[in-house]
């Protein structure tokens, strides 16, 4: 029996064609179009987790050149966080979270993922009051990009000044050091 498939769901691209999408040079668009994402039509439902993969590291270099691949990933993934909260789903995810705070909010995370994509699955270990390590089992080959991600999340709700850094990464697993202050 093959394993499930990993998807990503429509709408985590949505954030993608709202915030980056617009800024990318037509070079890039072409090049993702003959891949199978088009920015100029409408999100589909879903897509395989390894065409996000494909995309995000293309958007990450086409948006910031002049930065080395690690910077330019946790920026666009801060963006495609800022993209995710702009849709609807988006934003009553963000909704919620800020009236539950940072805290639980990254409790709850393998249940957020649930509504991205089909395989992500976290882990909270408490350093502090406000001081976590989170697991993803599966960084998809961009650690980064999730820093970026949860700066996002943290703001997103209602925690200022994340520290998000890699503490650790075994492929395809990572852990996060998430810290953060309060409003």
């Amino acid at each position: 029996m093959a394993p499930p498939a990993r998807i990503i769901f429509g709408n985590t691209f949505a954030g993608l064609y709202r915030h980056v999408a617009p800024q990318v040079p037509g070079a890039t668009l072409d090049r993702l179009r003959e891949r199978g994402v088009d920015f100029r039509r409408p999100v589909l439902p879903a897509y395989p987790a390894e065409l996000f993969v494909v995309t995000v590291q293309e958007l990450a270099a086409a948006l910031h050149p002049q930065l080395p691949q690690a910077e330019a990933l946790r920026l666009l993934g801060r963006a495609v966080l800022d993209g995710y909260l702009a849709t609807p789903i988006g934003r009553a995810v963000r909704g919620v979270a800020r009236l539950i705070g940072t805290r639980r909010t990254l409790l709850q995370m393998s249940k957020n993922f649930r509504s991205s994509d089909t395989f992500t699955q976290t882990r909270l270990t408490a350093r502090g009051e406000r001081d976590v390590s989170l697991w993803l089992n599966d960084a998809l080959g961009m650690p980064s990009y999730y820093r970026g991600f949860f700066e996002g999340v943290v703001e997103g709700s209602g925690g200022t000044r994340a520290q998000v850094e890699v503490e650790s990464y075994a492929p395809p697993e990572a852990t996060l050091r998430i810290r953060w202050e309060e409003r």
